[in-house]
């Protein structure tokens, strides 16, 4: 492939609660790699939030948001919390329960970074054609240079690489590469929550959810070599497990994520035909 033509977008999304602590892994590992292989444009969404509150995590602190400054950022947008879209979000997913058993702080914190995803996800859609857009959360430091040989010899526009490693009973929703069909079907999850809690009548769960997403969607999943660990906005770090998600369950995710999808199209579109056919031969 001639990565001179090769055109990524790598997005941040959330809040900036320990970039002091992971702005130079990022830099090393994610970005300065992706502008070396190809055309590289680093867009990021953040929210105002000026206090991090999460007894779950004991973090309870002043955020500097000015820590976005750290990253080499070519399009970035910083927007007051969208309380009032938060606030009807959080009502619609209330009744199917709350999977961290907190005060709701963890299920509002995981609907407001899906809203921040939304938004760098169509910042992204409106801006230009990319043939990859890589997402990443800024709270993480990453341990090893991502390697866009392997990406792009094994991807087609579907593709969506995760790591392969802490799976939590879905899909690790921390890091992706999407191929440029892929990436809308990723980045636009916020739209699908509530749909996912009536279908499985079960709670909102962050990896559960991207799961169930790619599995309705004709997008499929490979699996990526990159470690990252959660850094607090406390600087502690949290216990990882790198642990590789047993074989059998990734070949469960790419029976039901790759083959299923494309079998039920093939069986719509043999069905559509069929109907086509019977309809000009009745109108004949």
């Amino acid at each position: 492939m001639n990565t001179s033509k090769v055109n990524i977008a790598i997005a941040f999304y959330g809040i900036t609660r320990s970039l002091k602590y992971t702005a130079e892994s990022i830099n090393t590992n994610l970005i300065k790699p992706t502008r070396k292989f190809g055309n590289c444009k680093v867009f990021a969404h953040f929210f105002n939030q000026k206090i991090i509150n999460n007894p779950r995590t004991n973090e309870y602190l002043e955020n500097d948001t000015n820590q976005s400054n750290m990253l080499h950022i070519d399009h970035k947008v910083i927007s007051e919390i969208k309380k009032i879209e938060e606030s009807k979000i959080l009502k619609d997913l209330i009744p199917y329960g709350n999977a961290w058993e907190d005060n709701l702080e963890s299920l509002q914190n995981i609907i407001r970074q899906l809203i921040s995803l939304k938004i760098v996800t169509g910042i992204i859609e409106n801006d230009n054609h990319y043939d990859y857009v890589m997402f990443a959360r800024p709270d993480m430091e990453y341990h090893n240079e991502i390697d866009w040989s392997y990406i792009t010899n094994y991807s087609d526009t579907s593709t969506i690489f995760v790591p392969d490693w802490q799976w939590s009973g879905g899909i690790n929703d921390r890091f992706a590469i999407c191929g440029s069909k892929a990436f809308p079907v990723y980045g636009y999850r916020l739209n699908h929550t509530l749909e996912y809690c009536r279908a499985q009548k079960l709670p909102l769960h962050s990896e559960r959810l991207l799961y169930y997403i790619i599995k309705n969607s004709t997008c499929h999943i490979k699996t990526v070599e990159l470690k990252a660990t959660r850094i607090r906005a406390t600087g502690t770090r949290a216990e990882e497990s790198f642990k590789r998600v047993k074989p059998i369950k990734i070949l469960q995710a790419y029976l039901y994520c790759h083959l299923i999808p494309r079998i039920r199209n093939l069986l719509n579109y043999l069905l559509i035909s069929y109907r086509e056919n019977n309809f000009n031969k009745n109108n004949k």
